[in-house]
C-alpha cells in the first residue's frame, strides 16, 4: 500500500476518534425536559410538588388552557401498561390567551399535580379513576406527566406536535409503605 494511501486512513481514523472524543466530553442535551422535584414514595399526591427544568436546548412551550398542570398516569399491573387519570375540568376565562408560555433553555417552572379527578373521593380517596372512568386501586405505581411543544401555543393556536416530559416512576402507598 502507497504512503499517500496510508496516511490518508490515518487522517481518517485520527479525525474520526477526536470527534468521538469530543462528543463523549460535550454530551448532546436531553431531548425532552426534565421532570424534577419527584420522590420514590408517597402517601398523598398532596404531597408531591414536582417542577418542569428545560434542560433541552431549544426553548419550550407550554399550553395556555393547562399551563402548569401535571397529570397522573398509574401503572396497569396487569398488563404493563400506563393509564392516564381522569383530567380536570375549568370553567373561566384564560388569561393573557394570545401570549404563548415560554420556558427557555435551563430555565424552570412550578407545576401543580392535577390530581383531585383521578381519584373517587378527595377527602378520603380510595380508587384512581383513568380516563376511562375505570376504578384501580389508589396504591400502586404512577408517574407525572407534562405535555408541552417547541413551537408557541395559544388558546387559538395548538401546535402541530405536543410532547410529552415523563417524570420518574414512584409509588403511591396511602395506608402504608409497600414493604410493610
Amino acid at each position: 500500500m502507497p504512503f499517500s494511501q496510508i496516511m490518508v486512513r490515518m487522517t481518517g481514523t485520527f479525525v474520526l476518534l477526536i470527534s468521538s472524543l469530543l462528543a463523549a466530553q460535550n454530551p448532546a442535551p436531553p431531548e425532552t425536559p426534565t421532570v424534577t422535584g419527584v420522590a420514590t414514595y408517597y402517601r398523598s399526591f398532596a404531597d408531591i410538588t414536582p417542577t418542569l427544568l428545560n434542560t433541552t436546548s431549544p426553548r419550550i412551550f407550554l399550553s395556555r388552557i393547562w399551563p402548569t398542570a401535571a397529570r397522573l398516569e398509574r401503572l396497569n399491573a396487569m398488563d404493563k401498561n400506563w393509564e392516564p387519570g381522569a383530567w380536570p375540568i375549568r370553567c373561566g376565562t384564560v388569561a393573557h390567551s394570545m401570549e404563548p408560555i415560554e420556558i427557555k433553555p435551563a430555565a424552570s417552572i412550578d407545576v401543580q399535580l392535577e390530581w383531585q379527578r383521578s381519584v373517587d373521593d378527595i377527602e378520603n380517596p380510595h380508587w384512581f379513576v383513568t380516563t376511562d372512568s375505570i376504578q384501580r386501586p389508589l396504591s400502586g405505581e404512577y408517574r407525572l406527566v407534562i405535555e408541552y411543544a417547541r413551537e408557541p401555543w395559544t388558546i387559538f393556536h395548538r401546535p402541530k406536535q405536543v410532547l410529552r416530559a415523563v417524570s420518574i416512576e414512584f409509588g403511591l402507598w396511602p395506608d402504608s409503605a409497600p414493604w410493610h
